[in-house]
């Protein structure tokens, strides 16, 4: 699946996690990918862990998805995915 360079990335922090959500243009149509990684820095190390969380019609649309996932993962509310172990 060929992509074009990520549109755009929007930052933010919930619960001392952070949350950067972004958005990649497929290149054999116009949908876009939701990409996000949640982060926990402790002490002198961050650790992550990385998602997808599926297609869509603009950026803006992406980036909203893969936000309101992550908080939604940070809640304990996606069953089978925890961030707890970062």
């Amino acid at each position: 699946m060929p992509f074009i360079a990520p549109v755009a990335n929007r930052s933010s922090e919930y619960k001392g996690y952070g949350i950067n959500a972004g958005a990649v243009q497929l290149t054999d149509n116009e949908r876009f990918v939701s990409t996000l990684t949640i982060t926990r820095c402790r002490g002198d190390h961050s650790c992550d862990k990385s998602f997808r969380t599926g297609y869509f019609r603009d950026a803006t649309e992406a980036m909203k998805s893969a936000t309101t996932f992550a908080r939604r993962v940070i809640d304990g509310k996606v069953a089978g995915v925890s961030v707890a172990d970062l």
